[in-house]
Formats: C-alpha cells, sequence, structure tokens
C-alpha cells in the first residue's frame, strides 16, 4: 500500500510518501511494521503553508515516476495546531480525495507524536502536551501501553496539572514543561524530547492506526479538529438589521 500523508497544522507545512510494513518487506510476512517512508519534504515557514503544500506533493509524486493514480490513501493531521493551518491542510486532502478518487485517514498532532516514542519499559503513562498559546496547552493522557486514556483538551496549565495523578509519567511536546513545573514534587515525571509533528509523523501515525482497524473514509468525512473556538470572531455589523429602516423609493 502507497499512502501520501499532509501535515500543515504547526510551523511547517511538509508531505511524505510512505509504504505499508508488508509493502516494505518486514522480516514476517504476516505482521505490519511501521511504514518505509519512500520521500517526503517540507516547507520552510518563509514558503508559505497548504497554499503551496501542493506543489511539495506534485515534485514528490513527480521524482518517485508516480501519479496519483498510483496512491492507495491519503492522511492527514486535522488538528489541534493553528486554525488557518489545519482547515488549508483538510480542503487539501479533501480535494485530492474528490479528485483522485481516494480514502482518507485523519489522525491528530498527539497521535502523531505519540507514533514517534516507544513503549515505555517501566509501564510510565505519557502525557502529551502541545502549547496552545493564552496560558493553555493542548494535552491528552496514554496509558502505559500507548492506548489513548483521555481525548485532547485545551486546559489552562494549573488545570492540566491538576488532572494529573500521582504515579509515574513520560512528558513530552512543546507544552510539557510548563505542566511538569507546575506539579508537586511527589508526582514522578521524566520529560522526553520530541520531534515536532511533521509529515512522516502523520504516516507513522496512520500506519499504526490502520494496523489497529481504524478505517479511512470518504474525502467530504473528513473534518478539522480544532479543541477550541477560534482567536477570529465575526466583525459586529455597523448598523444592527433588525434597526434598519427601508427608505421609500
Amino acid at each position: 500500500m502507497l499512502g501520501l500523508a499532509i501535515d500543515s497544522a504547526h510551523q511547517r507545512a511538509s508531505a511524505a510518501l510512505w509504504r505499508s510494513g508488508r509493502d516494505a518487506g518486514s522480516a514476517d510476512k504476516g505482521a505490519e511494521t511501521g511504514p518505509s517512508i519512500v520521500d517526503s519534504a517540507a516547507l520552510s515557514p518563509d514558503d508559505g503553508k497548504a497554499d503551496q503544500l501542493i506543489n511539495v506533493i506534485e515534485r514528490l509524486l513527480s521524482r518517485q515516476g508516480l501519479d496519483y493514480g498510483d496512491l492507495d490513501l491519503l492522511a492527514v493531521n486535522r488538528g489541534p495546531g493553528s486554525f488557518t493551518g489545519i482547515r488549508s491542510a483538510v480542503a487539501l486532502a479533501r480535494g485530492l480525495a474528490l479528485a483522485a478518487g481516494l480514502p482518507v485517514l485523519g489522525v491528530t498532532s498527539h497521535e502523531a507524536l505519540m507514533s514517534g516514542l516507544a513503549r515505555d519499559q517501566e509501564g510510565r503513562r505519557t502525557l502529551i502536551a502541545e502549547d496552545a498559546r493564552r496560558g493553555e496547552v493542548y494535552v491528552q493522557a496514554f496509558d502505559a501501553a500507548g492506548v489513548a486514556a483521555t481525548p485532547i483538551q485545551a486546559l489552562a496549565i494549573a488545570a492540566a496539572a491538576g488532572d494529573v495523578r500521582r504515579g509515574a509519567w513520560r512528558f513530552a511536546g512543546s507544552g510539557a514543561g510548563m505542566i511538569a513545573a507546575a506539579l508537586p514534587a511527589d508526582v514522578d515525571v521524566h520529560m522526553i524530547d520530541i520531534e515536532p509533528v511533521d509529515a512522516v509523523a502523520v504516516a507513522r501515525a496512520a500506519a499504526r492506526g490502520l494496523a489497529e482497524g481504524d478505517m479511512p473514509a470518504e474525502g467530504f468525512r473528513l473534518r478539522p479538529l480544532y479543541v477550541r473556538a477560534p482567536d477570529a470572531v465575526p466583525p459586529t455589523p455597523l448598523i444592527d438589521p433588525a434597526e434598519r429602516v427601508e427608505v421609500p423609493a
């Protein structure tokens, strides 16, 4: 299976082509391993986001001698992250799915980050925390097996720290240090450095989801995951429509 993963939920937009573990030639033909990355590319922050991401996709396909008809699946990071970046990537994935007749699998930023962590040998739970600005973090807890134990939430740092129960944890993500600093001393926390989300991480998360039974869907069913309302609000009209007076002709 050949998949295309895209991401523009954060600072850099990126795309990656991958093959499933079986297609990549795993030692155990009956086992699904991590994806084999065929090719990947990222835009610098100065190059734009999903408005230029289609050009990256075209280059990836061209240098591999592939076309959209060779793809079996699209995977996209549907959030949380930048509202504009999420909307752009989801819209692009939906458009490509419709044009090429491809199924789409949406993954979250936290699933993508978690896909880069090996299972903890000491049985620690994992908290993925991303800086959501305005004194908040996007947080999600995973059990020792790497299975999501809570939904993704946007919480104030103090509230996120208050939800962390005593025991052994490992923290990862751009907001992890802020939560750790607010915890009492008796919480056992192991901090982990992790690479920011990109299309390669999205491919890993998609491959893991497929192996665990996640089902791709038609592109029109794909929805962005915002977690909290956008900062922007519709402008208030200068004149209340209810107070408008019709002027006779």
